[in-house]
């Protein structure tokens, strides 16, 4: 038989299975489920009860927001308290009108309050006062009939403390009191970081809103540049009328205020006429220090017996007495006497001085 050549390959044997190229594995339906499907959202976090909202202005500004508190048990302004959000870090050059831009998203914006930085003392010493002595009359007519004829019984001495009223009155102005003519203003840009406002809603369900925001907002303010400038230059040199209205305004209201502080005071420290249970005016001899001497000075008598007594040296005549500096030597003697006791008093006041200088607590202002 002959051989095979070498050149030739040699052939394969029958039922080898022929090798093929590995195929890819196909991408699953559920494969592609969740490789389309979104992340979910992760809750903004809150710092210090503050959500933290960023503004897109020309620079990023973070203000931060949460539901505003209060402490009054009044139902009325706890309703109010519900639906307000307290805003902190607000952009210093935002006026009111981008402010209810800014929170009308989230619902009807009632009113944006800002904290006032004015104090008026003197205000806030008359308010809740009685305007006049009507209303005391309007009391004592209320009162009862066995009330009534019990107080006729008692007189009202000058210097004696009237009862506390035990009827609370609301803290406002009376109604007679003037209003300010006010000069134009151009709000001024304080620190950043130092402005916070309240922002009431018309509906509870518009503070949850603005909790659950998350993401930046864009905000476009008014323009603050140079009319901003030029505005404020114009009202600090306002016309010499309008400062004379203000001025004459703030003055009348001071002198009204002024009054009304001093007649209740007068009033606390029993001033007026002494007046019996048959509407005579009593006559009374002032105190130590006159009828403005308070509740704590000296008390004030209806015919004491010191005066009884000096009404009777009176009516005794001169001549019933020791005439004074009648001769030339009593007139010296006495001018002697009144300098011995001035220079007494004060060695005496100087040693006290020298005391209080010792004990670190002498203040002669």
């Amino acid at each position: 038989m002959p051989r095979p050549s070498l050149g030739t390959p040699k052939s394969k044997a029958k039922g080898t299975p022929k090798a093929t190229p590995k195929a890819t594995p196909k991408a699953t339906p559920k494969t592609s489920k969740l490789a389309a499907k979104p992340k979910s959202k992760t809750k903004t976090k809150l710092y210090s009860n503050f959500l933290p909202i960023p503004l897109s202005l020309p620079s990023t500004h973070w203000i931060y927001v949460r539901p505003h508190t209060t402490k009054s048990t009044d139902d009325a302004q706890v309703e109010r308290t519900a639906r307000t959000l307290f805003a902190a870090n607000m952009p210093v050059d935002a006026s009111e009108r981008d402010l209810r831009a800014l929170f009308s998203r989230w619902g009807v914006v009632e009113a944006v309050e800002e904290r006032e930085s004015s104090i008026d003392v003197l205000g806030d010493a008359v308010a809740g006062l009685p305007e006049s002595d009507d209303e005391d009359e309007d009391e004592d007519e209320d009162k009862p009939e066995a009330e009534a004829e019990a107080d006729a019984d008692a007189w009202t001495f000058v210097g004696t403390a009237q009862a506390a009223r035990k009827r609370r009155r609301k803290a406002v102005l009376p109604a007679s009191v003037p209003d300010v003519v006010a000069l134009e203003s151009v709000p001024s840009l304080g620190l950043s970081g130092s402005r916070s406002i309240r922002v009431v809603f018309t509906d509870q369900v518009s503070v949850s809103r603005a909790m659950a925001h998350s993401g930046p907002i864009a905000l476009t303010l008014q323009g603050k540049g140079l009319s901003w400038y030029e505005a404020r230059y114009a009202t600090l040199r306002p016309s010499l009328a309008s400062v004379r209205a203000h001025a004459d305004s703030a003055m009348a209201r001071y002198d009204h205020l002024h009054s009304l502080l001093l007649a209740s005071r007068a009033k606390a420290h029993g001033a007026g006429a002494l007046v019996d249970e048959d509407g005579f005016t009593v006559v009374v001899r002032g105190g130590r220090y006159g009828r403005t001497a308070g509740r704590d000075a000296a008390g004030v008598a209806v015919a004491s017996r010191a005066g009884a007594a000096a009404a009777a040296q009176k009516k005794r005549g001169r001549g019933a007495g020791e005439l004074k500096d009648f001769y030339k030597f009593q007139s010296m003697d006495r001018k002697r006497k009144e300098l011995a006791d001035m220079r007494a008093r004060f060695d005496d006041d100087r040693r006290k001085v020298d005391e209080l200088k010792r004990q670190r607590r002498f203040k002669p202002y």
